[in-house]
């Protein structure tokens, strides 16, 4: 694990080179101790684990400290400063807050860490009486700037347990998969429970301050407040790998990709009332894929929703025209009320390309980031005869728009070069887009797209800037970038991961710089001016 040490205060980055003299990065973290951030040590260097932008927006991100052993712990930069929260052997606000004196953390659970659009934190850790082995559990913790407050519990049918009433309670072992903050301190939860005969189902729960912990879906149950209610007594199957991620919008809404008996799919929207399907399979009318003719069908979706706020989400899926008519993939948008296609393999209209007379061919699902009313997403198209990879906007009312091509001379990083590799993207609610990509000057740097300009580089190794120090300012080098919390494809806050991009506009960038890591963050674009500049409807 990398060690790393907070700057103290935030330095603007002198100019650093003329495509990027109008983004100002700024230095957050580094991991030398002779650059310190107050309160942390200034004497010895650190480890950090996760330091995350926050996936809601504002001036958020947080970090695992794992050493030295006085600064461990998860901490939070909190109205402009940095608060720690959570550490090991600790009572008081910093700990769990259980009944006993001797009751602390004894273990953080690295990936269960989110944070809601107003600050508030929830986190999965064990706590206990160290001394009694019996009083270790796993719990869920919810922080909202005082003291943590436990909300749920492994192997707790009281309160702190799954709402389901006498007899259920969460799994010890196994029994959370999922958690996600919601505003002024609620919650979801995604856990793995036990039924009073002993038998193991799913379950969705909301949390509030004010209610306790409420099922929201459960699975293998025909209860008409926690099953699909697409037809007359179904139910829920237990949740698989690709129906496990769940989608938090700022406003707090919660969307699902879960499989239903029968062998049918669809997403949903949960904790709002009784679970209400958006899109399903072998359906046509509302909830069905808006193609061209009526009697269009979803056939199959990927990897769930990624929400694009104000009750709208996207998602990549197959469909036909036609009951056993031939499949197209697509990527569609749901606003609400309805779904509508917003690109489509073979076509060769609206939802086509748009670049010499090419028709997409596949969609990568991996790649697709949305916000408001735009998306990128990576696809391949066939022009005459000839696969291209490349990456598209879409959301506008002129169809899917190339940003970047591999290989070709168009949509290229400039005169003479052309992309060979493509990953980290997001987009902004502005259709700005920032993306990691290599090209063919063998050189991978952080690149912005606006509509109608030339594709710009505004990071990349080599470039110089000014670090603070103990000692003294002194000057410094990219030597490598790279993007935390990274998949290779897209940023997906839209599918609520904390990680590199906020939909605010802000970047977090990790660069290596003088053999140690340097956090960097800048905002390339500012998309509150163009959010709702057209609407949702494209």
């Amino acid at each position: 694990m990398k060690t790393t040490t907070l700057i103290a205060g935030a330095l603007a980055l002198l100019p650093l080179a003329a495509a990027a003299q109008d983004v100002t990065w700024t230095v957050i973290a580094g991991e030398d101790f002779r650059v310190p951030m107050p309160p942390l040590q200034t004497n010895s260097s650190r480890s950090m684990d996760a330091l995350y932008l926050a996936h809601a927006g504002g001036d958020r991100w947080g970090f695992w400290q794992s050493g030295p052993d006085v600064d461990r712990g998860l901490w939070s930069r909190r109205n402009g400063a940095l608060v720690r929260y959570m550490q090991f052997n600790a009572t008081g606000a910093t700990g769990p807050g259980r009944a006993g004196t001797n009751h602390v953390f004894v273990e953080r659970y690295s990936g269960y860490e989110d944070v809601a659009a107003d600050g508030s934190r929830v986190f999965l850790a064990r706590a206990g009486d160290p001394a009694v082995a019996a009083t270790l559990s796993n719990g869920v913790w919810s922080w909202v700037g005082g003291a943590n407050r436990e909300i749920a519990r492994a192997v707790e049918p009281g309160t702190l347990g799954p709402g389901l009433g006498p007899g259920w309670y969460i799994h010890g072992s196994s029994g959370f998969n999922q958690i996600r903050a919601l505003p002024i301190g609620a919650a979801m939860v995604d856990a793995t429970v036990v039924a009073p005969n002993t038998s193991q189902q799913d379950v969705i729960f909301k949390h509030t301050p004010q209610g306790g912990n409420v099922p929201c879906a459960l699975s293998n149950s025909a209860d008409a407040a926690l099953s699909p209610g697409i037809t007359a007594g179904d139910t829920f199957a237990r949740w698989s790998s690709n129906t496990r991620v769940r989608t938090v919008d700022a406003q707090g809404r919660i969307y699902g990709l879960l499989t239903v008996s029968g062998s049918r799919v669809g997403i949903f929207e949960l904790c709002n009332g009784a679970p209400r399907a958006l899109a399903v399979d072998e359906e046509t009318g509302a909830r069905g894929p808006g193609l061209a003719s009526p009697n269009g069908t979803f056939i199959d979706f990927y990897n769930g929703a990624l929400h694009g706020g104000n009750g709208t989400f996207h998602f990549v899926a197959t469909a036909r025209e036609a009951p056993g008519g031939s499949s197209v993939n697509g990527i569609f948008r749901n606003d609400g009320t309805r779904n509508r296609p917003l690109a489509l393999s073979g076509d060769t209209g609206l939802l086509s390309p748009h670049w010499a007379g090419s028709v997409f061919m596949t969609f990568n699902e991996d790649t697709l980031d949305a916000s408001g009313r735009y998306i990128v997403f990576g696809a391949s198209v066939n022009a005459g005869g000839q696969s291209i990879s490349g990456v598209f906007r879409a959301g506008g009312s002129n169809g899917p728009q190339p940003v970047a091509l591999a290989g070709t001379l168009e949509y290229n990083p400039g005169p003479g070069l052309t992309w060979t590799s493509f990953y980290d993207r997001t987009v902004f609610a502005n259709g700005d887009i920032v993306m990691l990509a290599r090209s063919s000057d063998s050189v991978t740097a952080l690149w912005l797209f606006q509509e109608g300009r030339p594709a710009r580089k505004i990071l990349a190794p080599g470039q110089a800037f000014t670090l603070p120090t103990s000692t003294g300012p002194v000057q410094a080098t990219i030597n490598s970038i790279e993007l935390p919390n990274s998949g290779g494809y897209g940023a997906q806050y839209a599918s609520s991961r904390d990680g590199w991009a906020s939909p605010d506009g802000t970047v977090l960038v990790r660069t290596t710089v003088n053999g140690y890591d340097v956090w960097l963050t800048a905002k390339p674009s500012d998309p509150s001016d163009h959010v709702f500049k057209d609407g949702f409807g494209g």
